[in-house]
Formats: C-alpha cells, sequence, structure tokens
C-alpha cells in the first residue's frame, strides 16, 4: 500500500511540476523576472500547482490512504473559499507579491486550458466538478 501511495505522490509531483512549467512560461514570467527572492515565489507556484492538481485529478488513484487525502483537501478547500469569500489565500499572497490585480485566478490546470475564461466555470462548474470528483474519491475510498 504504502510503494502505491508513494509512486502516485511520485506521478503527481511530477505533473505539479509540468504545470509549473507551463505556468512560468505563460502566465507568471513576468513576476518572475522582477521579484527579488525569484526561488520563493517559483516554490509558492509550484506548491499551489501539487495542491490544484492533487484536488483536481486525485481521484484517478486507487489508493485508500492517497484518496482519503484527497477527500480531505477538498473539505479543507471548500470551507476556506467559503470562509475567504471565494479566494484562496495563497493566489491572494502570489498576487500581492507580484503586484497582479487581485482578482487574477491561479493558473491551475482549468486555467491554462482556458476553462477560467467563461463565466460559467468560475461560477458553478468549478464547485460542480469538485462535487463530482470528491464523490468518485468518497465512492472509491469504500467500494474498492
Amino acid at each position: 500500500m504504502i510503494e502505491n501511495f508513494l509512486f502516485n505522490c511520485i506521478i503527481f509531483l511530477y505533473l505539479s511540476l509540468i504545470f509549473t512549467a507551463i505556468d512560468i512560461e505563460k502566465v507568471s514570467a513576468s513576476c518572475i523576472k522582477k521579484v527579488q527572492n525569484k526561488l520563493q515565489v517559483v516554490m509558492i507556484i509550484f506548491g499551489h500547482h501539487i495542491i490544484a492538481t492533487v484536488l483536481n485529478f486525485g481521484f484517478f488513484s486507487n489508493n485508500k490512504l492517497f484518496l482519503s487525502l484527497f477527500c480531505l483537501g477538498h473539505i479543507i478547500v471548500i470551507f476556506h473559499w467559503i470562509f475567504n469569500k471565494n479566494k484562496c489565500f495563497i493566489t491572494q499572497n502570489l498576487n500581492k507579491l507580484c503586484d497582479f490585480p487581485q482578482e487574477r485566478l491561479f493558473p491551475e490546470f482549468f486555467g491554462l486550458i482556458g476553462f477560467k475564461k467563461h463565466n460559467w466555470w468560475n461560477n458553478w462548474g468549478n464547485y460542480l466538478y469538485y462535487i463530482i470528483v470528491f464523490l468518485i474519491g468518497i465512492y472509491k475510498i469504500f467500494y474498492l
């Protein structure tokens, strides 16, 4: 079980690294060029992509420990969004650090492919996706 968990972690770290590289190339390069502590910004972006990648695609795992962390992560993030006026504190801090507008959304996978340009995704599509994948994760924990 632990080997499968570690394998899942490596896969998701690798995917997060790819998404981070695309983000830096397409979106965040201007920030990294102008800030003093470039490593800090890159690590914040990478950490944020790890969280987003696990929350977006963690339901593909069949490891019950990984799925449990995936579901717990969803609960934490949803409550955080509810209590922080639908904002992510990591995105808010990164926007402040980079002098980006505070309404700027983090370009995780769905942002990188263009979904966040659409109001339907930002208003309810993202929540619907999270609810569906959360339920898939719960199902897999208990029935697989």
